[in-house]
């Protein structure tokens, strides 16, 4: 038997064109779920005000590659500056540290 832990589910926003971010998708998961290359805005401060330490998760449901987009004036912080999400079936996490200011980390590619 599983236990389920009180505010421990997450929603799923899947999405079957490209997308950006949203308030709502704040603390869950946006499933990119397309056949062809695609891209996942991360928006401005001024369009969508995230509070610091939100956490988001994008996985590549469908067989096009997912490509995460910095909007104007945001920075996308990750290891050798890889945006894409590496294959079918995997994800990764962006986490708000500061102004315009994200980290993206998780299963990545060039």
């Amino acid at each position: 038997m599983s236990t389920v832990y009180p505010g421990s589910e997450i929603g799923v926003n899947t999405q079957t064109a490209n997308y950006t971010i949203q308030r709502g998708d704040a603390g869950n998961l946006i499933n990119m779920n397309l056949a062809t290359p695609n891209t996942v805005t991360v928006p401005p401060d001024t369009e969508v005000g995230f509070e610091n330490n939100v956490q988001i998760v994008v996985a590549q449901y469908g067989a096009g590659q997912t490509e995460i987009v910095a909007g104007s004036g945001v920075t996308l912080r990750s290891k050798d500056g890889n945006l894409k999400i590496a294959s079918q079936y995997s994800a990764a996490t962006l986490v708000k540290i500061g102004a315009n200011e994200w980290y993206l980390f998780g299963d990545l590619a060039a």
